[in-house]
């Protein structure tokens, strides 16, 4: 009977130690966030090949670069990251040329994919507005969801929805496929 027992401990211990390191190699594991750089809105957008894209994340002070990529000819791009949320936000920034530089906002977890350019710039800069600092995203993480949130307007959905943004006292609110 103790030798029974002893075998058991063994079995249940060795299965412990190959779940742990399992749950240590996928959470070493990176994943991507692909996305794709485009320019000229949503009906004639043209895809922009050889930019720079950064992903971080924002903080109180500069912002935490979590990866970078380049896009290909397509304008695509895929970043590998290793957490995928935050207690503040992250963002994508994607330096177009000498002085334009276009950013989405992601909010606290990071999605799929992700679409840049100057509707998601617009809309970064209108909810990002009060957390500018010397050109960066920072500031305190609770107030930058907050307005992350106001973001989700501006991101690729699949279906018809209705998005708002806030406006002085009453939002702007659209329906868009």
């Amino acid at each position: 009977m103790k030798n029974y027992l002893i075998t058991i401990t063994r079995v249940l211990l060795t299965g412990a130690a190959i779940l742990l390191a399992a749950e240590g190699v996928s959470s070493a594991n990176p994943r991507s966030l692909s996305g794709v750089v485009q320019t000229g809105g949503t009906s004639s957008s043209q895809p922009l090949p050889n930019v720079h894209v950064s992903l971080f994340e924002a903080t109180t002070e500069q912002p935490t670069i979590l990866g970078q990529a380049t896009t290909d000819g397509s304008g695509r791009f895929s970043i590998r990251y290793t957490r995928s949320t935050s207690h503040s936000i992250f963002f994508v920034q994607a330096d177009v040329s000498e002085g334009v530089e276009f950013v989405t906002v992601l909010g606290p977890s990071l999605p799929i994919s992700v679409t840049i350019n100057e509707l998601t710039t617009v809309a970064a800069s209108y909810s990002m507005a009060q957390f500018l600092r010397t050109g960066v995203i920072s500031g305190n993480s609770f107030g930058l969801q907050i307005a992350a949130g106001t973001t989700t307007s501006s991101r690729s959905r699949p279906t018809k929805r209705i998005h708002c943004v806030p406006h002085d006292r009453s939002p702007i609110c659209w329906q868009r496929a």
